[in-house]
């Protein structure tokens, strides 16, 4: 039963080829037609993918362009901020001897105003030692004045 349906497909491919075949003998021209037609199509389709590949290469071209211009401007960059710190550190190293040098003046100036104020101290207590003295004076020569007076108001 089975060899019958096989029989059927082989008949049928076998005429389907042959008939491919026939066509193929017939019309030639008709193949070549079609093969530079599809020549032509796969043509065009690399001639517009040449282009988005040139745009696109340009783009990146471009973008390099950029980039590399950005790079300059940065490097620029860099190399101002390098030196604005460059002198930067160096006012503040001399700000740091300023500094110093006016801490051993203050210090200097610091020694001296306790020295004068000692000094003015011990001037204060002198004349007071002076002032107490000369009160006592004072009060001796008013003592000897109201002695002579009633001395000589005895006589």
């Amino acid at each position: 039963g089975g060899a019958a349906p096989l029989a059927a497909a082989q008949q049928a491919e076998a005429f389907a080829k042959a008939q491919l075949e026939e066509r193929h003998r017939q019309d030639p021209a008709e193949q070549l037609a079609a093969r530079c037609r599809d020549l032509e199509r796969s043509k065009e389709d690399l001639e517009a993918r040449v282009g988005r590949l040139s745009e696109a290469k340009g783009q990146l071209e471009s973008a390099k362009g950029l980039a590399e211009e950005r790079a300059r401007e940065t490097q620029k960059l860099l190399e101002e901020a390098s030196e604005d710190l460059r002198r930067v550190r160096a006012e503040r190293e001399s700000l740091r001897g300023d500094l110093a040098s006016m801490r051993c003046e203050l210090l200097a100036f610091a020694e001296e105003a306790e020295l004068c104020r000692q000094g003015l101290s011990q001037d204060a207590e002198s004349l007071r030692h002076h002032a107490a003295s000369l009160e006592e004076q004072l009060r001796d020569s008013q003592r000897e004045l109201r002695a002579a007076r009633e001395g000589a108001g005895q006589k």
